[in-house]
């Protein structure tokens, strides 16, 4: 799964970043929701991906930059074996290619961004499930992570909604928004 596209006549380049494992569960923070819990991991060489020929495939579309990502799961229970998902991403990306065009072009930067999801799992999520460090050949997809958080068993059901800002080693910075 995927955790978000960037589609031809959009403007941006895209993800990444890296840090490393940090657990912390049920309301301990300022402001967390009772039974919060968050994860996070790091994944290097996350493929980023459009939907433009790149010459790069991958099983969720054409790869047009290499991204090194922090991925925090912050999970919150809304019902019986029912959960809110948000991802925030934070990292940096290498692009090789126009993820509007497919065309070649050697694009760096940073970006931070958040995607959320419904989703429902018979088992409660656990952040010892979730690696430290996500393997980098392949590195795993969103929705991969998702799973391992939930001991591998969870359906998104809806949700879906992003934003995204990146910041090219230029300063030009782009957002990306989605339903």
């Amino acid at each position: 799964m995927n955790t978000r596209k960037i589609l031809a006549g959009s403007t941006l380049a895209a993800l990444a970043s890296g840090v490393a494992l940090a657990l912390a569960m049920g309301g301990q923070g300022a402001g967390a929701a009772p039974g919060t819990v968050t994860a996070v991991t790091h994944a290097s060489n996350h493929p980023d991906t459009t939907n433009v020929p790149t010459g790069v495939p991958s099983d969720n579309g054409p790869v047009w930059a290499w991204d090194n990502l922090a991925v925090r799961f912050t999970v919150t229970p809304t019902g019986a074996n029912a959960y809110s998902v948000l991802i925030t991403d934070n990292g940096s990306f290498a692009g090789f290619a126009n993820p509007t065009t497919g065309l070649p072009d050697i694009n760096n930067g940073s970006v931070k961004g958040t995607i959320q999801y419904d989703v429902t799992a018979p088992n409660a999520p656990d952040p010892a499930n979730l690696l430290a460090n996500q393997p980098a050949d392949p590195s795993p997809s969103t929705g991969t992570m998702l799973g391992q958080l939930f001991d591998g068993d969870a359906a998104i059901v809806g949700g879906g909604a992003y934003s995204f800002t990146y910041t090219l080693v230029d300063g030009a910075v782009y957002t990306q928004t989605g339903p």
